[in-house]
């Protein structure tokens, strides 16, 4: 592969130029890629970015605009790289593993975490095999349309394996069929795509936890508190835990699933009456926001906010903090995040549930070698590891 990095005024006034590396790279039958930067710091970071894929680089130096004819000095230029490249490529083809790592957000504190303990690993791992890895890691920042553009580009990269987090589950079939056209196995994690798209191919998998077992054990923390006198849960002797529901996404399927689990949970043990929604697409900033908007009676009525990550359980805390609160309500999240362990510690938050980040990392990385290994990695293709509670009940 060929990334032709350039001067944005190339892409008029050197047309020959670049028609000669278009019809170098179809004569050699090799992908060329083409970035007309704007100015010499995004021609850097373009440049710093593509070398990160192992692309070889072509820049306006291999033009001598008082030499022989562009188009000539286009298809020779390309052509030399082009000979380079394959030759690297035959050398180290059985001792290069490349990755592309296709993130919903890399600003989610969780899934930052999740992609740099995965790199980390293949790192380590790819030393002891003595195999050259290389990470592609694209951020969507929520935006479905951006991470497609952003799938297909992982995808002509020649990646051996990509591993995803997506933004919209919806779009998983046609991603799987256009994996499956170029056989390039694919890695789902985090976010769950439903059980007929993950059958569609046989080298798709899937790692995380089960949503319905999270809210489960989200459950499982409230009642445990609501039957504690130390916690004094059930402020108004009720017999009845009046909670906010504070969700990643309204309407998104783990939103759903969690908090399902959790009402079902809980009522085993009591009754339970919502009294307030708030929806903070899992951001700390957003939850903070939008629950400072909410009068202070109904947060004075409730006893417990039950959230669907900790990111967002930390913004609800920033709230009631705020705004004085003194009784702050029972407060629960999801993923185990360091900071949220010292608030339980400190008894500032009720409890969260753990998924594991090393554990997850660990399993996604154990399929990526078995891919590169041509070994069919296991005959479940849904993998799910078990969630852990942490609670500050006595």
């Amino acid at each position: 592969m060929i990334s032709v990095i350039v001067p944005k005024e190339y892409e008029e006034q050197q047309k020959e130029w670049i028609e000669g590396i278009k019809v170098c790279s179809s004569d050699f039958k090799f992908q060329v890629n083409f970035f007309f930067e704007e100015n010499e710091k995004e021609k850097r970071e373009r440049i710093e970015n593509e070398k990160s894929y192992g692309a070889e680089i072509l820049t306006e130096k291999e033009l001598d605009k008082n030499g022989e004819d562009p188009f000539v000095q286009g298809y020779k230029a390309a052509e030399k790289l082009a000979k380079t490249a394959k030759k690297s490529d035959k050398k180290q083809a059985k001792k290069r593993l490349k990755v592309g790592l296709a993130l919903y957000n890399q600003e989610d504190v969780f899934i930052y975490t999740l992609c740099e303990k995965i790199e980390g690993i293949l790192k380590e791992t790819g030393e002891e095999k003595q195999v050259e890895v290389i990470t592609a890691v694209e951020n969507a920042r929520g935006n479905s349309q951006e991470q497609n553009r952003q799938i297909e580009f992982l995808m002509d990269q020649d990646c051996d394996v990509l591993v995803l987090n997506l933004v919209d589950t919806w779009s998983a079939s046609q991603i799987i069929d256009r994996a499956r056209e170029r056989n390039i196995p694919l890695i789902f994690f985090n976010r769950e795509p439903s059980d007929e798209d993950i059958q569609l191919w046989e080298n798709v998998y899937y790692v995380g936890t089960d949503g319905e077992e999270i809210g489960k054990l989200q459950g499982e923390i409230l009642a445990d508190a609501f039957g504690t006198k130390e916690l004094e849960i059930d402020k108004n002797q009720d017999g009845i835990l009046q909670y906010i529901s504070v969700e990643g996404e309204e309407g998104h399927c783990d939103s759903v699933r969690r908090t399902a689990a959790m009402l079902k949970k809980t009522g085993e043990i009591f009754s339970s009456k919502q009294v307030g929604t708030v929806s903070a697409d899992w951001n700390r900033e957003q939850a903070k926001e939008n629950f400072m908007q909410l009068p202070i009676k109904q947060i004075e009525s409730c006893e417990a906010v039950i959230c669907n990550n900790d990111d967002m359980a930390l913004g609800v805390l920033d709230a009631l903090k705020e705004r004085k609160v003194e009784d702050i309500p029972a407060i629960v999240g999801v993923n185990g995040e360091k900071e949220v362990l010292e608030k339980i510690q400190r008894r500032e938050i009720l409890g969260t549930v753990s998924q594991k980040s090393q554990d997850q990392a660990e399993k996604v990385v154990e399929l990526i070698w078995k891919f590169k290994e041509k070994k069919r990695p296991e005959e479940n293709q849904k993998i799910y590891l078990k969630g852990e509670k942490y609670q500050n009940i006595p």
